[in-house]
């Protein structure tokens, strides 16, 4: 085949993918039982983590405030306090999204339900 000719369509293979219908995924009924056990399996799921961090931020405010392990002659990790919230802050950053969005979807089933009364 010549320089600049298009190969014949019945050598192109694309795969073909599943479809996504976002409106439908977007318009889902919030009020169903599996919903609703999702929900509570995630505020169980935040409720959690947000204790696990808030854990390891005391921890870190124990290990690193003004220790051993805060100065720079005692080895890995050798940070101050302000090092160590900030790799907390960077760890947390995630959850603080997903809680932001679990109680906007709280909100968002609220006024759906409003909505749906009048």
């Amino acid at each position: 085949m010549p320089a600049g000719a298009d190969a014949p369509a019945s050598a192109i293979h694309l795969p073909v993918l599943p479809s996504f219908d976002a409106l439908t995924y977007l318009s889902r009924d919030p009020l169903t039982p599996s919903s609703k056990m999702a929900r509570k399996r995630n505020l169980g799921l935040v409720a959690v983590l947000w204790i696990l961090a808030l854990g390891l931020g005391v921890v870190m405010f124990v290990l690193y405030n003004d220790t051993r392990l805060s100065h720079v002659q005692s080895g890995f990790p050798h940070m101050p306090l302000y090092g160590a919230m900030t790799w907390w802050f960077f760890l947390i950053t995630p959850l603080i999204g997903w809680t932001w969005g679990y109680f906007n979807d709280l909100k968002d089933d609220g006024m759906q339900r409003e909505e749906e009364k009048r």
